[in-house]
């Protein structure tokens, strides 16, 4: 048993972490916090770090951001779940000759090494970044890969509670996989449930529902809305989602409701998908 002194603590600590999950404000402001600094040939390249969406196990979402100049560089990450990254990886191909790859391996290795190297793909826009620029950062961070995943590794990214419990994580990541040098195709990629379902907006505007739940069936992709401008004196821009059933579900309609939260149980699917730290909800604003 434990003694009294450390059953206060204990007590103290999953009280603090109750009420930071039902009442968010008794935790600490979450803060970027910085991964890695690094001097590189044509101004300073930061990693930091945002915590998110703690849990009752003592761990927390994690958002990871890539600044060069002073510039942040939109990531996607590419490895996430095996039939989205096919997806995925088409939008990427429409780049390829802008691609450099910056010596991340792929494919898994040996027995003893179950997963593949994975890292974030950056894209640099030409309307920021020369050609010559983005192949200088490429070279430098080729050479900096072995850093830059030891600060990934050993760096914990976490929340405080009242001063008596602390969320920790890991960047579960081997590096920086690529540089593109275009503009980017997606503006967001948000996960739903057990990574089975994602909804996808792009550039242009257009919201597709993806969901894969069966290796031996092609994935399904529906076009579920678009994206407009704000509305004048907002700054969000404005969702528009048409009604459909997806086979995968075919007992429920999917439409703005659902995804706001006032149908079915839950929170709604915008509330529990996460971008940058924060739920599509704050981003879009969801039309009826």
């Amino acid at each position: 048993m434990l003694p009294p002194n450390l059953k206060s603590c204990a007590l103290l600590a999953l009280l603090s972490l109750g009420l930071a999950l039902v009442l968010p404000g008794v935790a600490q402001a979450a803060r970027y916090q910085t991964i890695i600094r690094l001097q590189a040939p044509d101004g300073e390249f930061v990693v930091d770090a945002l915590p998110y969406n703690p849990n009752e196990g003592g761990s927390n979402a994690i958002h990871v951001r890539y600044r060069y100049r002073g510039i942040e560089l939109t990531d996607i990450y590419f490895g996430h779940y095996w039939r989205l990254s096919e997806i995925q990886l088409g939008y990427l191909k429409r780049d390829e000759a802008q691609i450099r790859a910056l010596g991340l391996n792929p494919k898994p290795g040996q027995w003893y090494e179950k997963k593949p190297q994975e890292g974030a793909t950056l894209y640099m826009p030409p309307s920021q970044f020369s050609a010559e620029e983005v192949d200088r950062l490429a070279a430098f961070l080729r050479e900096n890969q072995a850093l830059i995943r030891s600060a990934f590794k050993s760096t914990d990214i976490g929340m405080r509670f009242l001063l008596f419990f602390k969320t920790s994580a890991k960047i579960q990541l081997h590096g920086i996989a690529h540089l593109v040098h275009a503009e980017l195709p997606l503006a967001s990629v948000s996960w739903g449930h057990h990574s089975l379902q994602a909804v996808i907006i792009e550039r242009e505007g257009r919201v597709l529902l993806y969901s894969s739940t069966d290796k031996r069936k092609p994935a399904e992709i529906i076009t579920w809305g678009e994206v407009l401008p704000p509305r004048k004196g907002s700054r969000k821009p404005r969702m528009i989602l048409r009604p459909v059933t997806p086979q995968f579900d075919s007992k429920h309609i999917y439409d703005s409701k659902l995804m706001k939260g006032t149908r079915m149980s839950g929170k709604g699917m915008a509330k529990n998908l996460y971008r940058e730290g924060r739920s599509l909800m704050e981003y879009y604003e969801i039309l009826p």
